[in-house]
This record gives C-alpha cells, sequence and structure tokens, in this order.
C-alpha cells in the first residue's frame, strides 16, 4: 500500500512538474494577428461604382472631355487648312512647270518639301500635345475620384471600393444592392460645382 502512494506521488510530481514546464513556455504567436491593420473579426465590406455611368454623368469628366474634342477639332482644323495650302501650292507649281526656269523649279521644290515637312512636324507636334493633355487629364481624373471617395469613406463603412466597366471584364459578377454609384455621383458634382464657383484668388 506504502509502495503505492510512493508510485502515485512520483507520478503527480512529474505531471506538475511537465505542467508547469509547458505553461512556462512562450506561446507561438499567431502571424494574421501580426500584420498591421489586420482585423479577424471586422466583416468586410464591399461596394462597386460604375464607370460608364459616372463617365456619362459626371459634369467634370463631361466638361473636360468636351474641352480636349474642342481643342482636337481645332487642331485638325488647322491642319486641313495647312493641307490644302501645300495642296494649292503643289498643283499651281504643276500647272506652271513647263514655263519655269531651272532655277525656278529649284526653289519650288525647296519650297514644296519644306511645306511638307512643316506639315509633317505639326501634325507630330499636335499630337504629341492631345495625347500629353489626355494623360493629365487621366491623372487628374482619377486623382479627384480616389480623393473624394476617401472623405465619402471616411467612416470606414467599406473595405473595399471597387470599379465597374461593362466592356473591361474585369469584374466578372456584380449585385446591383452593392452599387454606389449615385450616391458619390452626387458628391462629385457637388464638390466640382463648389470648386468652379469659387472665385480665383
Amino acid at each position: 500500500m506504502q509502495k503505492t502512494l510512493i508510485s502515485l506521488n512520483i507520478i503527480l510530481t512529474i505531471l506538475v512538474s511537465s505542467l508547469f514546464i509547458h505553461s512556462c513556455k512562450p506561446k507561438t504567436k499567431d502571424p494574421l494577428k501580426e500584420v498591421p491593420g489586420a482585423v479577424l473579426d471586422k466583416t468586410v465590406k464591399i461596394a462597386y461604382v460604375d464607370l460608364d455611368t459616372l463617365e456619362s454623368k459626371y459634369d467634370y469628366f463631361i466638361t473636360k472631355k468636351e474641352e480636349l474634342e474642342k481643342k482636337a477639332m481645332s487642331m485638325k482644323s488647322t491642319m486641313d487648312s495647312k493641307q490644302q495650302t501645300f495642296q494649292k501650292f503643289y498643283q499651281d507649281a504643276e500647272t506652271k512647270a513647263e514655263t519655269m526656269t531651272q532655277s525656278e523649279l529649284q526653289a519650288t521644290q525647296m519650297k514644296l518639301q519644306q511645306m511638307q515637312q512643316d506639315l509633317e512636324t505639326m501634325q507630330q507636334t499636335y499630337s504629341d500635345q492631345m495625347a500629353q493633355e489626355q494623360e493629365n487629364f487621366g491623372i487628374a481624373y482619377q486623382t479627384r475620384i480616389e480623393e473624394y471617395l476617401k472623405k465619402f469613406n471616411a467612416d470606414k463603412k467599406y473595405s473595399f471600393i471597387l470599379s465597374y466597366r461593362s466592356a473591361s471584364g474585369s469584374l466578372l459578377y456584380k449585385d446591383d444592392a452593392y452599387e454606389i454609384t449615385d450616391l458619390v455621383l452626387v458628391g462629385l458634382n457637388k464638390e466640382y460645382k463648389e470648386s468652379s464657383t469659387m472665385p480665383v484668388k
């Protein structure tokens, strides 16, 4: 009986010791909890903005697009006029070629070459200018939306606000219940109207 009690005491001592050692071991950290900003019990809320609708109803986009189109049309008109001047000069030179002296022919050829070179330079300049203006417009447009959405979502209601465009195919499925385009449009147009009516300092 006494031997049995001794054996039990030894077993209990070993068990208590092992539990104590186990409890003193440093706890392993959950790597997900170490990620900055990660909240494991937070519900992820998603919304989306329809860019096709935005671009057809956002006053800033419509105004700037019209300005770019007018500028492109003005450039095209200037190019057409220069092209017509070149064409007329060329046709006149062809008509008078037989009566021209050798020096007059050379001078006319040089003039035609210079006019053609000027046309090509102008076309390249206009093309580069329009490309730059379109890029600047795209950046400004994107920045306006992003900056507004930061204010719109200041209460952190949404975890993600996605963009949707019917032709892009980047978003394969959408539930209309999560669309916030109209809400965003109201705010964007209000902000643009206020910025447009502010007096220039």
